[in-house]
Parts: structure tokens; sequence; C-alpha cells
């Protein structure tokens, strides 16, 4: 009779384990599957953040562009360069004016205001190409 009874506790011990092991499998997979998905939610996280950055920065610049437009005062270029620019750290964009106004003067007002580049409309395409191969990795 004894017997029967060790058997019947050594079964349930081993049901027990075998229980204990498969939570732990399961216990282990969700929380790598969390892992996982708290690491999507963080980059979406980062990816909105930069957007809102972006959109700011272009707000800025086309604020700055409309005050230029209603004064002529380069002061506005002036800001809204640096925006763009600081809207990215680690990031160097290429600002390039793009303007009816081909003077030396409003060349270099450009410059000042932080323009990489000065381009008259209409575009002349092949400035534009050599422009272009000037950014890394073109």
């Amino acid at each position: 009779m004894w017997r029967a009874v060790d058997r019947k506790l050594a079964a349930a011990a081993v049901i027990a384990l075998v229980l204990l092991a498969i939570n732990a499998v399961l216990t282990l997979t969700n929380a790598q599957q969390l892992r996982d998905a708290l690491g999507g939610v963080s980059h979406s996280r980062a990816v909105m953040l930069g957007v809102s950055e972006v959109l700011s920065a272009a707000k800025d610049a086309e604020t700055g562009e409309r005050g230029y437009l209603i004064t002529g005062n380069y002061r506005y270029l002036d800001e809204a360069c640096r925006r763009i620019r600081e809207s990215r750290p680690g990031y160097a964009p290429l600002v390039i004016a793009l303007t009816a106004w081909d003077q030396d003067e409003d060349r270099r007002r450009s410059r000042e205001a932080g323009f990489d580049a000065h381009l008259v409309k209409p575009v002349d395409l092949d400035a534009l190409t050599r422009l272009l191969a000037t950014i890394d990795g073109a």
C-alpha cells in the first residue's frame, strides 16, 4: 500500500515539475515579447519627436521666409537657417537660397544668413546637379 502512495506522490511531483518548467518557458517568452514591444514603442517615440522637431523647424523657416518677404530684412533668414540646422543635431543639411535676386550683394547676404548656396530662378539644372553632388554620400 505504501508503494502505491509513493508512486502517486512521485507522479504528482513529476507533473508539478513539468508544469513548473512549462510556466518558466511561457514566462521567458512573454518577457522577451514585452521587451521587443517596448523597444518598438521607444523607437516610435523617438521618430515622433524627430518629426515634431522637423515640423517645428519648417514652420520657423516659413515664418522667417515670410518675414524676409514682407520686410526685405535678412535677419529673418538668419533665424530660419539657424533653426533648420539645430533641428537635427549631428545632421548637416544643405540649405540653399532659391531666389530671383542675382546681385553680388544678394549672394553675400545669403552667405551671411547661413545658406550653403545661392541659386537663382529659374534654376540651372547643371548647377543644381553639381551642388547636390557635393553632399556626402551622393
